[in-house]
């Protein structure tokens, strides 16, 4: 005889888990039929990822859905994030992490606030990012390691209360111009050397410089490479204009072309082709070695604005068929792509310019006159106006507001609101002329004006001005080392009332000397060029002014280990700063080595010093007090079985 087996009332399906999270199943019963089907999820801890199934089913697939015919095994495997990040702190102050966890989902956000203590500001983070930027927003890929550096306060710099000014690069030679990509970066010209040099996120690129601009000619205090804009179609027109008094004593302002990532403010990848050369104008006469302006800008019309001195004569000013000491307005659209020039003159002359009906091209261009060395000037991004800064002969230094066209700002006739009788007088005798907005006097000191920008709020809370700023126009004094600020109050433009803590009634700032050019970052910050140190060769630097806004902080912790922070600047001429963090209290040994291992300065040794952050200032000297040749050094800490390095370049 035969027999049958019969079916079991249905099946068992058994879920296991391995690591931390859980399994749900639908339909969820003790049984299944035969036949039936049931879909199987996994669902990880916090901190915790799903990696696969095993046991009957090997998938690594997150949703399996199974058809019944037997007893089935499963088991979920999770794994915790390995995705951690370690922060730490140079100098004082500390950092607030959100949110903070012990790891962290690959592609999550976390924000970093730097927050300093009285007394000193936030410089910049180093380790796996390098930034500038405050609060720092990281995506997490992997294990990330970041330092915040703090540094003290500028003794010799007084701001109002909640403002610091914080150096970002140093060791340049004489900047005088720069101009932020629309991605961030930063453009930066050099006067003595013709070099265009680019920052990135805070940091010298790795390309650099981008570009030497060729012809130039930089003898005398104010000749050389003196302007630089980007054209306001960027990426889709990537030039880059620049102006810069040439050999055979001209005057040129010409464009050249980007290539690389145009795009990408992270990106060390951009390139100017000097034989991408195009000159829109190369043919001004420059006599003199002083009075060239040089002034650079483009407006929210799209034309460019540019400034031309009087090249140290007079009554060339108030001369209408002469480029000198003049403003002009040019329309670059139609200029053919590719190197060569110059376009014939007819070709720039907007229609709406205010002498675009004279029979002389050159006076068609002109935009206002009467100027006497207008170096620095400001185009209101939001209004349009312009701020000139014209820098005075004797008795007052101006600043000059034109928000019609046509103006004729009456030098020689006038030297601010007072009236200067030159010896042309009676060749030109024009009786109207535009007084400033403001000025102030200069007699028997050294001084030059120089235009810092209308203030408009950027796209970082912690570094922008309080609301009350907005719309305001600042200014500064190259020699005398201030900074004012002016207001509009019902037409009338006047120094704005003192904010709490300012230095001075007038002065909104002070202690900040040889600034030659500012710009208002997309961050907010105030950004500026600082020409020189002393006028010693090789110390300019870019700094910021920011306002250091308000957050709601978490007591420091001290560090886990011995932190070496990465020296500034980076790379070094004259100063290399170094900071580090110490657990607890230990003796230091600190020396700077050269690339063969040879010992150049033992700075510390064996020099107790207590838990916390220090900072200890090398002068690029070796031992016997002589200056170290340019190149690659290693700069190593150590305390007790802890060391560490750090790579220093030394530029001459």
């Amino acid at each position: 005889h035969s027999s049958a087996v019969a079916a079991p009332p249905g099946w068992n399906l058994t879920t296991e888990v391995n690591g931390e999270g859980s399994v749900v199943r639908y339909p969820d019963v003790s049984l299944y039929l035969d036949g039936s089907l049931v879909v199987v999820v996994p669902t990880p801890a916090e901190h915790w990822h799903f990696v696969g199934w095993s046991g009957d089913t090997v998938t690594s697939q997150s949703v399996v859905a199974l058809t019944m015919y037997a007893d089935r095994l499963l088991t979920a495997t999770f794994e915790i994030y390995t995705d951690t990040l370690a922060v730490s702190s140079v100098g004082n102050g500390h950092v607030v992490v959100s949110p903070s966890a012990p790891a962290y989902a690959r592609g999550s956000s976390v924000r970093l606030t730097a927050m300093s203590d009285p007394g000193s500001h936030f410089v910049s983070w180093c380790g796996d990012t390098s930034s500038v930027a405050n609060p720092l927003t990281l995506v997490m890929r992997d294990k990330t390691t970041v330092v915040a550096t703090f540094a003290g306060n500028d003794p010799n710099v007084a701001l109002p209360d909640g403002f610091i000014s914080q150096e970002i690069v140093e060791g340049l030679d004489q900047p005088v111009g720069m101009a932020f990509l629309p991605d961030g970066r930063l453009l930066v010209v050099e006067r003595q050397s013709a070099h265009i040099r680019m920052l990135v996120d805070g940091h010298m690129s790795s390309v650099d410089p981008v570009v030497a601009v060729d012809s130039v000619s930089s003898e005398g205090g104010e000749r050389g490479l003196l302007g630089l804009t980007i054209d306001p179609g960027w990426p889709d027109r990537p030039f880059v204009y620049v102006s810069y008094t040439a050999l055979g004593q001209t005057i040129r302002l010409s464009r050249f072309e980007a290539t690389g990532r145009l795009g990408d403010g992270t990106s060390d990848s951009l390139h100017i082709d000097s034989a991408s050369r195009y000159d829109v104008l190369r043919d001004i006469q420059d006599l003199l070695e002083y009075h060239n302006a040089g002034g650079l800008q483009f407006g929210p019309d799209g034309m460019l604005y540019f400034t031309i001195g009087d090249d140290g004569d007079d009554c060339a000013a108030q001369d209408s068929i002469s480029l000198k000491g003049v403003m002009l307005r040019l329309d670059v659209h139609a200029l053919p792509p590719g190197a060569g020039g110059p376009p014939d003159r007819d070709l720039l002359v907007p229609a709406d310019n205010p002498f675009a009906g004279s029979s002389v091209t050159d006076r068609r261009l002109i935009y206002a006159e009467g100027l006497r060395n207008p170096f620095s000037f400001d185009v209101d991004p939001v209004t349009g106006s312009v701020f000139i800064a014209d820098v005075g002969y004797q008795t007052y230094e101006e600043i000059d507001l034109l928000s019609g066209q046509g103006r004729n700002f009456g030098w020689p006739l006038f030297e601010g609101p007072g009236q200067h009788i030159p010896e042309c007088l009676e060749d030109f005798p024009h009786g109207v002329a535009t007084p400033p907005v403001y000025a102030y006097d200069r007699q028997n000191i050294a001084a030059a004006v120089i235009s810092a920008g209308v203030y408009h709020r950027g796209s970082c809370a912690s570094c922008s001005f309080p609301s009350e700023y907005e719309g305001d126009y600042f200014f500064a004094d190259f020699f005398q080392g201030f900074i004012r600020r002016l207001k509009q109050v019902e037409g009338v433009w006047s120094l704005a009332p003192p904010a709490p803590g300012q230095p001075m009634a007038g002065n909104w700032g002070w202690g900040l000397r040889e600034l030659g050019s500012f710009s208002v970052g997309p961050d907010g910050s105030l950004w500026y060029c600082r020409t020189s140190v002393e006028f010693s060769p090789g110390t300019g630097s870019i700094g910021r002014i920011l306002h250091q806004g308000d957050f709601v902080g978490v007591a420091p912790g001290a560090p886990a280990a011995i932190a070496f922070a990465p020296p500034v600047p980076s790379p070094a001429r004259n100063r290399e700063r170094f900071a580090f963090s110490l657990p607890a209290s230990a003796p230091v040994d600190l020396a700077v080595f050269d690339v063969t291992g040879r010992r150049v300065r033992q700075l510390l040794h064996s020099a107790a010093h207590p838990a916390g952050t220090h900072e200890i200032a090398w002068d690029c000297r070796g031992e016997q007090g002589g200056r170290v040749a340019p190149g690659l050094y290693l700069a190593r800490l150590a305390s007790g079985l802890d060391a560490t390095s750090r790579r220093v370049v030394v530029l001459r």
